[in-house]
């Protein structure tokens, strides 16, 4: 009697919760995400990355539709590698790129991916 009990609360729940999934998702589709990540973060590296070099970005063609990516460092476990800068699609005629960034941690340095504010 109690499985039985179980067993449907745990499918009413289970449609309940496909049901908020669904409705969530019909309104993500309306606007486009513009917020900062909660930190992911791609690569840990044991030491600073290196000075970040100077690199001019060209003026954009398009301001409203284009924004200037700067360079950045990654870091393949081994080494850290130059990643050019490049001119990459803007999401709303008023979003400004957050640049991609190391920041120091605890036990090392954290790669923090850029993003749209």
């Amino acid at each position: 009697m109690i499985a039985k009990i179980l067993n449907s609360h745990s499918i009413s729940l289970m449609c309940a919760l496909a049901l908020l999934g669904i409705s969530l998702s019909g309104c993500v589709g309306e606007t486009e995400e513009i917020n900062p990540p909660a930190y992911p973060f791609i690569a840990m590296a044991p030491s600073a990355p290196p000075p970040t070099p100077f690199e001019y970005g060209p003026k954009s063609p398009d301001p409203p539709h284009l924004a200037w990516r700067p360079g950045y460092w990654s870091f393949d476990g081994q080494q850290f590698n130059w990643v050019a800068g490049e001119m990459i699609d803007r999401p709303s005629p008023t979003a400004v790129w957050s640049a991609d960034r190391w920041e120091k941690h605890m036990y090392g340095w954290v790669f923090i991916p850029g993003y749209w504010q």
